[in-house]
């Protein structure tokens, strides 16, 4: 089987192709900045850099997500890290599915294209645990 039959199969995304995304997303949301906001004291021309580098890879402060009313940002920041941290997704939308108060966790539908698939557009619901700070996408783990 050629390289390029790995990725696609009967015109769709293969299994190997979603599998790698959802293993790539999982280490990116799992991981965490740092506490320390050197962009803050870096001035604008340095925060871009900073933030494109391993210094802004992963989610902040994941204590703030408690907050419903802090959940937009929290969706444009999963945006933003799936945007600049896995280059195979375009027009990422992330939408926070649900709050469930009882497990305290975070229920996130985010939907993307894949590049070079013909527009198709993929599902990911990702659950991020606040207790234990841990990720799980459904259908991955």
């Amino acid at each position: 089987m050629s390289l390029l039959d790995r990725f696609v199969t009967n015109g769709g995304v293969s299994s190997d192709l979603r599998q790698s995304i959802c293993r790539n997303l999982e280490m990116v949301l799992e991981a965490r900045r740092p506490m320390l906001d050197l962009a803050e004291t870096a001035g604008t021309a340095r925060k871009s850099e900073l933030d494109t580098s391993l210094y802004g890879y992963g989610m902040g402060n994941l204590h703030q997500c408690r907050h419903s009313a802090r959940s937009s940002d929290i969706c444009r920041e999963l945006e933003h890290l799936i945007s600049q941290f896995e280059p195979r997704l375009e027009g990422v939308v992330v939408e926070l599915a649900k709050v469930d108060a009882s497990h305290n966790a975070l229920r996130f539908h985010i939907e993307a294209g894949i590049r070079g698939q013909g527009g198709e557009i993929e599902s990911f619901d990702t659950t991020i645990n606040l207790t234990n700070s841990t990720l799980m996408i459904d259908g991955y783990n």
